[in-house]
């Protein structure tokens, strides 16, 4: 195992939690009403935490509703399996041509066609299935200017919650491919908690496993860290990343998202990582 670089200053809190969390409040189990999930966005915009919030993520039928907004909303449409690519599409193209708010990004399951949608000019987030992604990785790779991997990280009803050691894998060879990722679903708390399909992985602990996958560990180093539970040890690890390599681990672990993003702002404050909401 390699020894992670110790370096002389942590980073500050905007170089590593900025934008982190997407804002799904619209999606299970959150599944706030579209105009009570813009308004706790907009309330949200007058303060320090909008700093850590990314795009809002719409699927296609709330899209039209959204443009009605007279605020500007910067979104990620949402194309969940088995959805139209034809609808995503339109919606996507919808949101790019207003002239109050701003398309972001595309995120849907990989599927047949559904290249068609790097021709918006958008990053494409492309979910992965959690026992195929190597093979799904590997179609990626050309496009990884624009495309990022993405792999969901909490059950559904045709997908158990990945194990450690299959995120702990996603993130090496995502690395090895250099090919940044998003990950999606059960991630509310910054330390990892739980077991089988109640397992919740920290938004902490993967930023940690980022970064020793940086510093050259192994796929099994990953995943003691992935499923450490002191919040100690993994505060440990995410001090050693300062300001320059923040910019390196957030570049290969963009954002996720979360239904509450409330709650993980709520975790980082109670750690003191991030300052109060004044």
């Amino acid at each position: 195992m390699s020894t992670p670089s110790r370096r002389s200053q942590s980073a500050s809190p905007l170089a590593l939690f900025a934008g982190l969390f997407d804002d799904a409040a619209v999606f299970p189990p959150g599944s706030y009403p579209v105009d009570v999930a813009l308004q706790r966005r907009f309330e949200r915009a007058a303060t320090v935490d909008a700093r850590y919030v990314g795009s809002l993520l719409a699927p296609p039928a709330l899209i039209d509703r959204i443009l009605q907004e007279v605020h500007p909303v910067t979104v990620v449409v949402i194309g969940r399996p088995g959805a139209d690519l034809d609808e995503v599409l339109g919606s996507a193209d919808a949101v790019a041509e207003d002239s109050t708010h701003a398309l972001a990004g595309v995120q849907l399951a990989r599927q047949g066609g559904w290249e068609k949608i790097i021709g918006l000019g958008v990053p494409v987030a492309v979910e992965l299935p959690a026992g195929d992604y190597e093979r799904g990785l590997d179609s990626l790779v050309p496009h990884r200017f624009q495309v990022l991997a993405k792999l969901r990280t909490g059950a559904t009803p045709n997908n158990d919650v990945p194990s450690c050691a299959q995120l702990a894998a996603f993130i090496v060879v995502c690395h090895e491919r250099e090919v940044s990722f998003k990950l999606t679903g059960e991630m509310h708390h910054a330390i990892s908690h739980g077991a089988g399909d109640e397992r919740e992985f920290g938004f902490l602990n993967v930023l940690a496993a980022v970064n020793a996958v940086l510093d050259g560990v192994t796929a099994v180093d990953l995943e003691a860290i992935l499923d450490e539970r002191e919040a100690a040890r993994v505060l440990e690890h995410v001090g050693r990343i300062d300001d320059g390599r923040a910019h390196d681990v957030r570049n290969l672990f963009q954002s996720y998202g979360c239904c509450d993003v409330d709650d993980p702002i709520r975790d980082l404050r109670t750690l003191g990582l991030i300052e109060e909401n004044l």
